[in-house]
């Protein structure tokens, strides 16, 4: 494999429309992609889909491009119906018990005394009902995993591999940022759903994502506009927001995108994307994740306004990186290919970290991840399914 045959195998690409176009097949030859992200304007039905992922995959079996897509539910649903659109990760919030408060005592007038400024008595009032909480558990681990089975199962049949879900960061109440995209408020709670929902994924043979490493729950800013700092001790960011991250790759968890976002706390200078303390140190060798990880949009302005596109692209490699996803505009695909390229002829990237994420994305594409589309007839059974349509319904009447 040439130079930029390996470099085009770090990258994912967007692209216009929702045909295999002479636009979309210059693509292709130029700087041969690794994979593919679909939004709704490459989407009109099952049968156009299908078609496009066959003809970009044709002929292509030792390395055949990742189709990917971000199908959460809610709002962030790309591929409409008949696919199902399950609603936002968010109801179930609606199901995460509430911690118990110990009542103050009240003088006798009436008025409650000031806390005393030390630890509260362990009583029985304050232990958790964990009958009720299991049985809260069991129900939307029940029905978490359920989502992610039938997402995977309509996503396969129309030859996607790997959704770019869910979302593992904590809901807070001040921020907007990420609202009803969240499992819930801590991290016990959104460990057990995520979980749950992964394995029904992978499970079925499509690829999971945990996102938005190590957390981007405590940001009142977008990454979409701004570069995003999360004014929280690091303390908090571990004991809190990472432990879905850390249960969830301790349990089977293939892929992962970090947060464009900055945590003075673990590393001053350098959002989660691009820091090798974080993406290198963290979670490569503290945690010893050897899944593939991937980008958000690096065309985002959290990182495009303050790096830019090509730089960031080599910054995120050399952080750990595998794969570099330029989702939108085609001049800023070539800035990105065009630099890491540089950086590896100018010995800036070795060879030898280049092969550690080939040799990551290729273990991916030869196991059963990677599909070509099913039959039309057995495609038609699958998707708009009774079942499937049962089990929308079974998490909409949570809201």
């Amino acid at each position: 494999m040439k130079i930029r045959e390996m470099v085009g195998q770090l990258f994912v690409f967007g692209f216009s429309g929702s045909k295999f176009s002479p636009e979309l097949k210059r693509t292709l030859r130029n700087f041969h992609p690794g994979g593919l992200i679909l939004f709704s304007e490459n989407y009109e039905n099952p049968e156009q889909l299908s078609e496009l992922v066959a003809e970009v995959n044709q002929g292509r079996k030792e390395f055949p491009l990742f189709f990917l897509v971000d199908q959460e539910g809610g709002a962030v649903n790309r591929l409409s119906r008949p696919f199902s659109h399950f609603p936002g990760n968010g109801v179930f919030g609606l199901l995460e018990p509430r911690p118990l408060k110990e009542a103050s005592p009240e003088t006798p007038g009436g008025k409650k005394k000031a806390k005393p400024r030390r630890e509260a008595e362990i009583t029985a009032r304050s232990i958790p009902d964990f009958t009720e909480y299991d049985r809260m558990v069991r129900k939307a681990v029940k029905l978490a995993y359920l989502q992610g089975e039938v997402q995977a199962r309509e996503l396969r049949a129309v030859g996607v591999g790997w959704n770019l879900s869910p979302v593992l960061d904590l809901k807070n109440a001040q921020s907007k940022v990420l609202e009803g995209r969240c499992f819930g408020k801590t991290s016990e709670w959104v460990s057990e759903i995520g979980l749950a929902f992964i394995a029904g994924l992978q499970d079925n043979g499509v690829l999971a994502c945990g996102k938005h490493f190590p957390g981007h729950g405590a940001t009142a800013e977008d990454s979409h506009y701004c570069l995003p700092r999360v004014k929280l001790p690091a303390e908090t960011v571990l004991r809190d927001h990472l432990r879905p991250f850390v249960r969830t790759i301790s349990n089977g968890l293939k892929t992962l995108m970090p947060a464009h976002v900055i945590y003075p706390g673990l590393d001053s200078s350098a959002p989660a994307t691009l820091s090798p303390r974080i993406i290198g140190g963290m979670l490569r060798k503290a945690f010893g994740f050897n899944g593939l990880v991937i980008t958000d949009d690096l065309g985002m302005n959290a990182i495009k306004k303050d790096f830019g596109v090509g730089p960031a692209a080599c910054l995120a490699f050399q952080a750990g990186v595998d794969i570099l996803m330029v989702a939108k505009k085609p001049d800023e695909q070539e800035e990105a290919f065009e630099a890491v390229i540089k950086a590896v002829e100018q010995g800036e990237i070795e060879e030898e970290r280049l092969r550690v994420s080939l040799q990551r994305i290729s273990r991916q594409k030869k196991s059963h991840q990677v599909f070509l589309p099913l039959d039309p007839k057995e495609r038609k059974k699958i998707l708009g399914s009774k079942e499937h349509k049962k089990a929308v319904r079974d998490l909409s009447s949570l809201a």
